[in-house]
């Protein structure tokens, strides 16, 4: 069926082939699984029940799914595309569009343009395409890349592998045991709660940790890493990197500090620091040099290194044995690299 003009089309029960073609239609395909195609205008297109191929084609349609395995194609325009319950395929197309998996385990891609993606329940892969996109995977296990373009990426709930792929992308766990690759570009990398595994790839990355037992790799280029909560595993890789603390620390073990060219960063006020911002320890009683465990816990600096076994500590009551309440062991550095002064910046 084919007709001109805006229409109101219904295929009733039945596997049905609907066409609008030109004008602003709606289409309906009820029950059965149905071929529906917009055409030109601004149309309203709904499967229903039954495996549906749905196409917007040309201008800003809206498309929904419903019940059943869909497939719908946003095609030209900035389309609004619902998948419904099923496995659906949606492709956005040309255009800012923004679709909504829905339930079941969706394949969806943005194509071109800036796209709004969400997979909410299920297992889905979501590709983002060309363009800035948003992009969040909702409860399920997900796959997301964000392909080209300066890309925001959520993983939600369940253990997802997060790709950012080119450009400057955010990329944030969300809970569960989460995969994040930064790719090519300077990007911002989040592990959150649940633990994961992080990697900047190239270009100058921020990654932190936060809660749980993380595993951090910067990459090519001027990387900064930042544990946080949990004993994370820290790994700068080429460039000038920095390993920076705050004032909790689950005890970081540092794989790949050198000292000739990365940094510690020590944001200041969480450590009751009186040195100078931008630079190393200006007051130079506020770090210490020793041999032993035990006599980092009875030295008079804020900041201890044991120089034989590369633990680096926060002495919080300086002289009291022990570290007191608020002290820890921030990390522990491979090989013991020698630390000095200048190897820390105060932020």
């Amino acid at each position: 069926m084919e007709v001109l003009g805006d229409d109101n089309l219904s295929g009733g029960f039945g596997n049905d082939r609907i066409a609008g073609s030109d004008g602003n239609d709606n289409l309906y395909g009820d029950p059965g699984n149905d071929i529906l195609n917009g055409g030109l205008g601004n149309d309203i297109i709904s499967g229903d029940s039954g495996n549906d191929i749905l196409n917007g084609s040309l201008g800003n349609d809206d498309v929904f799914g419903s019940s059943g395995n869909d497939r719908l194609i946003g095609f030209a325009g900035g389309d609004d595309l619902f998948g419904g319950e099923g496995n659906d395929i949606i492709n956005g197309g040309l255009g800012n569009d923004d679709v909504f998996g829905s339930s079941g385990n969706d394949r969806i891609a943005g194509s071109d343009g800036n796209d709004y993606l969400y997979g909410d329940s299920g297992n889905d892969n979501i590709n983002g395409g060309a363009g800035n996109d948003i992009i969040s995977g909702g409860e399920g296990n997900d796959i997301l890349n964000g392909g080209l373009g300066n890309d925001t990426i959520g993983g939600g709930e369940g253990n997802n592998r997060i790709l950012g792929s080119n450009g400057n992308d955010f990329l944030i766990g969300d809970s569960g045991n989460d995969i994040l690759v930064g790719g090519l570009g300077n990007d911002f990398l989040i592990a959150d709660s649940g633990n994961d595994r992080i990697a900047g790839g190239n270009g100058n990355d921020d990654l932190v940790g936060d809660s749980g037992n993380d595993i951090l790799v910067g990459g090519l280029g001027n990387d900064e890493l930042l544990g946080d909560q949990g004993r994370d595993t820290l790994l700068g890789g080429a460039g000038q990197d920095e390993f920076r603390f705050l004032g909790e620390s689950g005890g970081d073990r540092i794989r790949d500090f050198a000292p000739i060219q990365d940094k510690i960063e020590l944001v200041r006020e969480d450590f009751g620091l009186r040195s100078v911002e931008g630079q190393g320890f200006s007051v130079r009683s506020e770090f210490a040099i020793v041999n032993t465990n035990l006599a980092a816990a009875s030295s008079i600096a804020r900041i201890v290194y044991n120089q034989v076994n590369g633990a680096l500590f926060y002495n919080a009551n300086q002289r009291v044995p022990g570290f007191g309440q608020t002290g820890e062991l921030l990390a522990i550095f491979a090989g013991a690299p020698n630390l000095l002064p200048g190897n820390f910046e105060i932020t």
